[in-house]
């Protein structure tokens, strides 16, 4: 089913239009705004996502209706994320339940050490 799914160029073709509409309302926040939707759209790309990417468009696409929404509140940017950008992007990618293949890896990388090791020091 997901191969079908997968390789379906019309449904992948309409979503990428959607996807480039949304991001076009970036366009529409103010400056402050898109400098940190641009840094937590980095940061989201360098540490999270699964196979095809489409599960970090959703992510991003909520983000851009949460901004719009502090945006229209006139809320600054500054107060609505706090102080740490990389800390909201991480709490916004966890929250979206986005895969962290950055963790993954290392929790990958740490169990082969572990066994490994186990296995030369006599155990399974």
């Amino acid at each position: 089913m997901f191969k079908k799914e997968y390789w379906n160029l019309k449904a992948l073709h309409q979503k990428k239009l959607h996807y480039q509409a949304e991001i076009d309302r970036v366009k529409q926040l103010p400056p402050d705004y898109q400098q940190v939707f641009q840094q937590i759209s980095d940061y989201l790309m360098a540490n999270y996502g699964g196979f095809d990417g489409f599960d970090l468009m959703d992510a991003q696409v909520n983000l851009i209706d949460l901004f719009s929404e502090a945006a229209a509140q006139q809320t600054p940017v500054a107060e609505f994320i706090g102080p740490d950008i990389a800390a909201f992007a991480h709490d916004w990618g966890e929250s979206m339940n986005v895969p962290n293949w950055t963790e993954n890896y290392q929790q990958k990388k740490q169990a082969k050490i572990n066994q490994r090791i186990n296995k030369k020091l006599g155990g399974k």
